[in-house]
């Protein structure tokens, strides 16, 4: 190692030795805290909401306002991590005007990729008409409160609810709802 470029190989190589380490470091800590957080991102509660028609109304049980509808809101769980209902509200631009509570226990329980369906009445199925309607509206609101205290709100489509109600037996009746092509 008399000689001027054995020097400078030697030190080139523990420069580049040196260089590589600390690349490596760098990228380990940079993917340890980005798979933290996409983790952190994945215990997120996640919710679909659909509204569906459960099954064909009956006309003899359609003036009773606690009698079902016909109608349903089906709740899907689409995240990693079990989701625990308190309240559902449905809200038409800041308005609360619907509230659907769990019915079979205080806290409605949602398994990961699983869904539960909340039945909805006619009382809060003509709250959901009358919305539609008088604010020409196809989408609202569904604002969810959980046990452990967050809460959230998702858009729901309800582009599906005109159809519905031309159908039922109170709009065949009274004829007051207009559906233009």
């Amino acid at each position: 190692m008399g000689n001027l470029t054995d020097w400078w190989m030697f030190w080139a190589t523990i420069i580049s030795g040196i260089t590589v380490a600390v690349a490596t470091f760098c990228a380990v800590v940079y993917t340890e805290k980005r798979t933290a957080k996409r983790f952190e991102k994945e215990k997120e509660p996640k919710l679909n909401f659909v509204f569906d028609r459960e099954f064909d109304f009956e006309p003899e049980d359609s003036g009773v306002e606690t009698n079902p509808s016909g109608c349903r809101l089906i709740c899907q769980n689409v995240g990693q991590v079990p989701v625990f209902i308190e309240n559902i509200v449905l809200q038409f631009k800041g308005d609360a005007i619907c509230p659907i509570c769990p019915a079979d226990d205080q806290y409605s329980a949602i398994k990961p990729f699983e869904s539960k369906c909340f039945p909805i009445n006619n009382e809060e199925f003509d709250c959901i008409c009358y919305h539609c309607k008088n604010q020409d509206s196809e989408e609202c609101v569904v604002s969810v409160s959980m046990a452990r205290g967050d809460s959230f709100e998702v858009r729901l489509d309800l582009f599906g609810v005109a159809g519905i109600y031309k159908s039922s037996p109170e709009a065949l009746e009274y004829k007051n709802f207009e559906v233009t092509p």
